[in-house]
């Protein structure tokens, strides 16, 4: 998902390039391009893709990340109610202050994208995270020729995961319009 991308939202310069048989180099001239981005609506959520930002812009950045995930997190009450995401921030934050190896920076921009869903769409986005390794489960098992009570399980798996995504979406919409259920209610 090109969303997901650090770079997502940034200005970028674009080119095609080929090359030919006998080693021939053809280039199109530049043009200048917006990288496609999600739009996060969730204050924190948009705070946490800017730090993720800054983080995979440059390394230099980590002081000023540790500080602004250290102000987001010292007072969550009220603010951060789900606790898998204060405790993800604050493992980032330890994280990104102790450590300034590549690694671990491209490990805490991979991890805030995930908090941010998280923030932002709720139980949803880990619900289709389930969904889509279970969809791979049971491709893996059909490609390896599985016996069939391998298969039966992964489809079981798939069919649970699909109905656990389809119950968060339902309590997403509700969530998003709480009016209109008021309203079929009273009719």
């Amino acid at each position: 998902e090109i969303g997901e991308h650090p770079w997502a939202g940034q200005r970028v310069e674009l080119w095609l390039e080929a090359t030919d048989v006998a080693g021939q180099v053809g280039r199109s001239a530049p043009i200048e391009i917006v990288l496609p981005a999600r739009r996060f609506k969730n204050p924190l959520a948009r705070a946490l893709i800017e730090q993720r930002r800054k983080l995979a812009e440059d390394s230099r950045n980590r002081p000023t990340v540790v500080r602004a995930l250290d102000a987001l997190t010292m007072e969550p009450e009220g603010f951060i109610d789900d606790n898998s995401v204060y405790l993800g921030l604050r493992a980032i934050y330890h994280r990104v202050d102790r450590e300034g190896t590549r690694a671990a920076i491209h490990e805490s921009v991979d991890e805030l994208w995930h908090i941010a869903l998280r923030v932002e769409d709720g139980a949803l986005s880990e619900a289709e995270r389930a969904l889509k390794d279970a969809q791979d489960r049971l491709s893996d098992a059909i490609e390896k020729g599985a016996d069939d009570k391998e298969i039966q399980a992964a489809m079981a798996d798939l069919k649970k995961r699909l109905n656990d995504y389809l119950n968060e979406m339902q309590k997403n919409a509700e969530n998003e319009n709480p009016s209109s259920g008021d309203q079929q209610n009273e009719q």
